[in-house]
């Protein structure tokens, strides 16, 4: 098995890489995915003057929508080059007042205890051991502190087969959360609300092959995504099947650690 240290290495050499397919797939799939990022920010609320932690902060999108909206905003990531990328960002956004990128592994969190009042990722946690991180977010986070994730899911044959076929777009140790992991984060947090997307709105997909018009391509998932819902709020079985989740949790109480 590999030690962590190794792991570490893996991660950040390859996402200080460029990697053109990985940005052709982001440049696919982008007018889709918007749907969950958009319920991602909506679980927010009213962030104003509220201290955020975002985890795995890329090259800093996130950051300067929370920043914008008056939140004071650090960031980590575990790759330079994503880091000054972040930076440059955030200079140029004239936002350095209300955001700061730091260079730090997310499961060796370097913060005070109850430094934040809200964690929050995207795709994150899967690149993580979370008998590891779960703690450190935990312990970071103020008293009824709360958490919000987008994370890829493990549970459709279909989409792991792709996954599969594509080694290179991910790193090796990564994995999509499946049942067990959440049965792991709910012994840390409260889970507020999750909800599954992407079911049938892959098929979407076909309206991209043929049009670039964002308009009918939102449409499309739009109503795809309301399919979707429905479709499982009435077989939850099918959510498990889902592409991606977005999961909003509260720290738990010290006294049941």
């Amino acid at each position: 098995m590999k030690n962590r240290h190794t792991i570490y290495q893996q991660e950040e050499q390859f996402h200080d890489s460029e990697c053109i397919q990985r940005k052709r797939l982001s440049f696919f799939y982008k007018d889709i995915t918007s749907i969950a990022k958009d319920y991602f920010f909506k679980l927010m609320g009213d962030i104003k003057d509220k201290k955020i932690l975002e985890l795995g902060c890329g090259y800093g999108s996130n950051i300067v929508i929370m920043a914008k909206k008056g939140a004071s905003v650090t960031g980590i990531d575990i790759s330079s080059r994503r880091v000054n990328e972040a930076n440059s960002l955030i200079e140029r956004e004239n936002l350095k007042g209300n955001a700061t990128i730091i260079k730090m592994n997310a499961e060796n969190l370097e913060f005070p205890d109850e430094s934040f009042d809200l964690v929050v990722g995207m795709a994150i946690l899967h690149h993580l051991d979370l008998e590891l991180v779960l703690p450190e977010i935990s312990r970071v986070l103020k008293e009824n502190g709360e958490a919000i994730f987008l994370e890829p899911l493990g549970g459709n044959p279909i989409i792991n087969y792709y996954r599969k076929r594509t080694p290179d777009l991910r790193t090796p140790d990564e994995h999509p959360l499946v049942e067990k992991d959440f049965e792991i984060i709910y012994t840390y947090f409260d889970c507020l609300e999750r909800k599954n997307f992407f079911l049938l709105t892959f098929l979407a997909y076909m309206f991209k092959l043929v049009t670039e018009n964002e308009k009918i391509i939102k449409k499309c998932s739009s109503i795809l995504n309301a399919v979707d819902q429905l479709v499982m709020a009435v077989f939850p079985f099918f959510g498990r099947f889902c592409w991606q989740t977005v999961i909003h949790l509260r720290k738990k109480d010290r006294l049941f650690l």
